[in-house]
């Protein structure tokens, strides 16, 4: 009978026991998901902003495309690129914030500082320069055109 006894009591005690083990771990678990779905909140807060930032960004380099002449006709079917303007109105707003700007939108500006690097080191630009920079920045304006177009779409 004592042993029966001494089970008794064991599977009497367990049964507290068991129920604080159990709640713990469904606290543990509620927890854990609510944390997780805050941070993803917070986490898609946070991408919103960026994004809304780099719409701004883009916005103010179309505002800017608007108003300046990036392209002059200089005669017998030549063109020139505007780097003074580019240089000071358009590189800034690029550079405030490149780390948002989309990825070949970025490669084509490196690659126009280059050009405009090589140029101010040999103190003027070839005509294939000229037009390899009017090219890329008319592929600048088109991927920011085309950017804003996909995010009024969505």
């Amino acid at each position: 009978m004592e042993t029966e006894s001494i089970w008794s009591q064991i599977i009497t005690s367990l049964g507290p026991l068991l129920g604080v083990v159990v709640g713990a771990l469904a606290t543990y678990v509620a927890q854990t998901n609510s944390l997780k779905k805050q941070w993803e909140r917070e986490e898609a807060k946070e991408k919103e902003k960026k994004h809304i930032e780099k719409l701004l960004m883009y916005s103010e380099i179309l505002k800017l495309d608007g108003e300046h002449l990036m392209q002059v006709n200089i005669g017998g079917g030549y063109n020139e690129f505007n780097t003074i303007t580019f240089n000071e109105k358009f590189r800034p707003v690029f550079f405030s914030k490149f780390y948002l700007i989309d990825q070949n939108i970025a490669d084509n500006i490196r690659n126009m500082d280059f050009i405009i690097a090589a140029g101010n080191y040999f103190e003027e630009l070839e005509q294939q320069q000229e037009d390899e920079l009017i090219i890329l920045y008319t592929n600048i304006i088109r991927d920011i055109e085309n950017h804003i177009k996909m995010n009024k779409l969505n």
